[in-house]
C-alpha cells in the first residue's frame, strides 16, 4: 500500500507530466509485473484505462484474461475488458501499448449488434489518442477485417504490407471490370482511397452476387454479419473493401502527416456532428 501511495503523491505533483516516465516509474514500484485487475493497482493506472471509455461509459477488465503492465519488451501495458453503460455491456475490446516502443496495437474492439450506430469504436478511438499524445506515442497498430477493413481505412490508416495492397488492388480491379469502372486499381494506394472509390455509386450485394454467382453464400454471410441486406445499396468503395482481403494497418500520430491530417478532419467532424445534435 506504501507504493500506491506514492503513486497517488507523485500523479498529484506532475499533474499528467511525463506520463509515460511516470508509467514505467509506477511499474518498478509496484515490482515490475502488475495485475491490473487488482482494484488498488488499477486505480494506480487509471488515466489509461479510463482514456478508452467515451463519456459516460466505464471500462470493466476481465480477470480471465491477460491484463497486467510489465517491464518486458521495454515496458507494456496489457488489458482485455468490456466497456459498460447503465450495467450493460455494449463492447468488448483488447490493447497492448508498448511504452518503451512508442505504439499501440488495438487488437479487438466488438460492439454489441443492438449498440452499434452510437459511434462507441470512434469515440473510444479519439480518446486512446489523446493519450497516446501524453505519451509521445508514434503509431497505432491493428488488423483491419470484415466491418473493419472499410470503417479504418476512413480514419486515416494506411497499409503497413506491401503484398496485402497489392492483393486488395487485384479484388478492386475484379470489381472494377465487372460493373465498368475503367479504372487502374494499381493508381489506388491509400485504403482512404478505396473507401472513396467510385463515389457516389452504389451497389447491392444481390448485384454483386449475380455477377460472382460462385461467391453468393459468401456475400449474404458478410452482407448479415454487417447488418445489412442483400438489396440495400452500399456505396462502391466500401462494398470492395467489405467483399475484400484484409490487411495489416497503421495509422501514425505524426501531427503533420497525412494519417494524423485525415484522422483529425474525421475526428472533428464526429465530434462536430455530437455537439449539434
Amino acid at each position: 500500500m506504501r507504493a500506491h501511495a506514492e503513486i497517488e503523491k507523485m500523479r498529484d505533483a506532475k499533474k499528467g507530466e511525463d506520463l509515460l516516465d511516470q508509467l514505467l516509474w509506477r511499474i518498478r514500484v509496484l515490482g515490475g509485473e502488475v495485475d491490473l485487475t487488482d482494484g488498488a493497482n488499477r486505480r494506480a493506472f487509471a488515466e489509461v484505462l479510463d482514456a478508452y471509455a467515451p463519456e459516460n461509459y466505464s471500462l470493466v477488465l476481465n480477470p480471465a484474461q491477460r491484463c497486467r503492465a510489465t517491464l518486458d519488451q521495454d515496458g507494456e501495458i496489457a488489458f482485455w475488458g468490456n466497456l459498460v453503460t447503465g450495467g450493460n455491456i455494449v463492447a468488448e475490446l483488447e490493447r497492448r501499448l508498448f511504452l518503451g516502443r512508442r505504439f499501440a496495437e488495438h487488437r479487438r474492439i466488438r460492439v454489441v449488434p443492438s449498440y452499434r450506430g452510437n459511434r462507441i469504436a470512434p469515440r473510444c478511438l479519439i480518446r486512446s489518442v489523446e493519450l497516446y499524445d501524453q505519451l509521445r506515442f508514434e503509431l497505432i497498430k491493428l488488423r483491419a477485417a470484415y466491418s473493419g477493413s472499410w470503417y479504418w481505412a476512413q480514419w486515416g490508416f494506411h497499409f503497413e504490407n506491401p503484398d496485402e495492397l497489392a492483393r486488395l488492388q487485384e479484388h478492386a480491379q475484379e470489381l472494377i471490370d465487372i460493373f465498368g469502372g475503367g479504372l487502374d486499381a494499381t493508381t489506388l494506394t491509400h485504403p482512404v482511397q478505396f473507401f472513396r472509390l467510385g463515389e457516389p455509386a452504389t451497389i447491392t450485394f444481390d448485384e454483386l452476387a449475380d455477377a460472382l454467382p460462385q461467391r453468393r453464400d459468401a456475400y449474404e454471410q458478410r452482407a448479415h454479419d454487417n447488418g445489412l441486406g442483400m438489396h440495400d445499396p452500399v456505396p462502391f468503395g466500401r462494398i470492395v473493401l467489405l467483399t475484400g482481403p484484409s490487411w495489416d494497418a497503421c495509422l501514425h500520430l505524426a501531427p503533420d502527416g497525412a494519417d494524423r491530417l485525415i484522422f483529425n478532419d474525421r475526428a472533428s467532424r464526429l465530434l462536430g456532428a455530437e455537439g449539434a445534435a
